[in-house]
Formats: structure tokens, C-alpha cells, sequence
């Protein structure tokens, strides 16, 4: 096993492990890592503007039974992490639908394909996001006005979200 210095050719773990910590760099590394980077301030300049419009927004239920329900499935899950966690992501991506569909005179069916990761803000990480997606949408299509409408276009959505469903 050859050790790398840098400029060497090599297929050993010490080129890996040099490429990982940066040491190792090509102009189209440098590409990469800049769109990545630029890609990542986009989505997190997008959090920040999707926070600011469900600020002001109050979810739309079906009906008061409904907003009951909702309430009594927030107190239950008060102490429950992953389930708080999946509430607040479809209270999120629930208001942030209602903002757009009402702004743009679109369906919910246009919004949901297009807005389900952005209104991710921190709550759930990859591990989760799948799963957490389709009990999302699971919730919504229970209490959500606009529920109904979610449950139909969800299964035009991508696969890898709706993954639970499809196995």
C-alpha cells in the first residue's frame, strides 16, 4: 500500500481520506464544492423566507372537530420528539401551501411537489424525512381543508418521498 503524497496517483484509503479532509483538490472539485455551497445557502435563504410567511398564516382545518383533533394529537405528542417533529413539518408545509395557492391561484397539487423539502427547517433529518413525509401527509389529509385534495396529488410525488407507501 502506497502512501499519498500530494500530486501522487493512488487507489489507497489515504487518497480517500485526503480527498474527504480537502487536501485534495481539482478545479472541478473546487466546481463542485462551490455549487454545493451556493445550493445549500439558497435552500437555507428559502427556510428563512418560508419561516417568515407561516409566521403570520393559522392552519386551515376541515372543521372544528377537526382543529380539536389536531390540538388533542399536539398535546399528545408534546413529549414525543420524532412525533412533535412531524407535526411542526406538516403544520409548516400546511401553511406554506395555504400562502401559495392563495398567492398564485394554484392547487395544492402544483405547491406539493415543489414544497415539501423546503418546509423542512430543521425539524426532521434524512433518516426521518421519508417516513415522516407520508405521516404527514397522512395527518393533513385527516384535518387539513385542503387535505383531500394532498392525498390525491401525493402520489405523484417523487418515489424516494413517497417510499413507505410504495414497499
Amino acid at each position: 500500500m502506497t502512501t499519498l503524497t500530494i500530486g501522487e496517483k493512488s487507489n489507497s484509503m489515504n487518497f480517500q481520506t485526503n480527498l474527504n479532509l480537502g487536501l485534495v483538490t481539482t478545479p472541478e472539485m473546487r466546481m463542485a464544492t462551490a455549487k454545493s455551497e451556493k445550493l445549500r445557502a439558497r435552500h437555507e435563504r428559502v427556510q428563512k423566507q418560508i419561516a417568515l410567511y407561516c409566521q403570520d398564516v393559522t392552519l386551515q382545518f376541515k372543521d372544528n372537530i377537526s382543529k380539536k383533533e389536531w390540538e388533542k394529537i399536539l398535546e399528545l405528542n408534546a413529549m414525543n420528539r420524532y412525533g412533535t417533529r412531524i407535526m411542526e413539518f406538516a403544520e409548516t408545509w400546511a401553511k406554506y401551501m395555504q400562502v401559495l395557492t392563495e398567492k398564485y391561484h394554484v392547487s395544492v397539487a402544483k405547491v406539493a411537489k415543489q414544497t415539501y423539502y423546503s418546509a423542512n427547517l430543521g425539524y426532521l433529518n434524512e433518516f426521518l424525512f421519508d417516513s415522516a413525509v407520508d405521516e404527514a401527509v397522512e395527518l393533513l389529509s385527516k384535518y387539513w381543508i385542503y387535505g383531500d385534495e394532498l392525498t390525491k396529488c401525493f402520489h405523484t410525488l417523487p418515489i424516494k418521498v413517497r417510499n413507505v407507501m410504495v414497499n
